[in-house]
């Protein structure tokens, strides 16, 4: 089962969890920010596993 919306793969970000040294990150709340043409959004993430 999907939730939420969906978009193609050329407008998607993926994020595996680990930080740019490739170490686990900890479970936690993460702020992230996007920009991109004009558009800019600072968001929260929860990681939980």
């Amino acid at each position: 089962m999907i939730a939420g919306q969906l978009v193609s793969t050329d407008r998607a970000v993926h994020w595996d969890g680990q930080t740019e040294s490739s170490e686990k990150c900890s479970f936690g709340a993460y702020f992230y920010q996007i920009e991109a043409d004009g558009y800019a959004e600072l968001l929260m993430i929860f990681l939980l596993f």
